[in-house]
C-alpha cells in the first residue's frame, strides 16, 4: 500500500473543466500492484471531463 502513495496524479481545471492524469514517472511495480488488484493505472486519470465542484 506504501508503494501507492507514489502515485502522482495531476489536477488541471480550465473553467468548470477538470482533467487528471497520472505523471509519467510511475514505477512498473506499482503499475503491477494496481493491476493485481484488478484495475488498471488509468482509473487515475479522467476518463470524461468532469466538471469541478467549485
Amino acid at each position: 500500500m506504501a508503494m501507492l502513495k507514489s502515485i502522482q496524479v495531476i489536477v488541471a481545471t480550465k473553467g468548470e473543466q477538470k482533467i487528471r492524469a497520472v505523471s509519467a514517472l510511475v514505477h512498473d511495480n506499482v503499475k503491477r500492484i494496481v493491476r493485481l488488484a484488478g484495475y488498471d493505472i488509468s482509473i487515475y486519470m479522467t476518463q470524461t471531463v468532469e466538471k469541478s465542484n467549485h
